[in-house]
């Protein structure tokens, strides 16, 4: 999965600017309980700067039962 954002906020306090960005993403899942989240971004905050975000997500717990007919 694969997705992308653009932002923007104003002012957090006196004397400072406010901040437009963009953030690409995505998710792969290796299995039903395995998944690797990234992001890559920019924003401009009178200097550019770059974010990046990499995580290791576990799921696990009790799974939906399939019925007899669903294959």
């Amino acid at each position: 999965m694969i997705g992308a954002e653009l932002f923007h906020t104003t002012s957090q306090a006196v004397g400072y600017g406010s901040l437009t960005g963009f953030n690409i993403g995505g998710v792969y899942d290796f299995d039903e309980g395995h998944h690797l989240m990234m992001s890559i971004g920019t924003g401009n905050r009178n200097v550019d700067y770059g974010t990046t975000y990499i995580a290791y997500q576990w799921t696990f717990g009790p799974r939906e039962k399939k019925d007899k007919d669903q294959k």
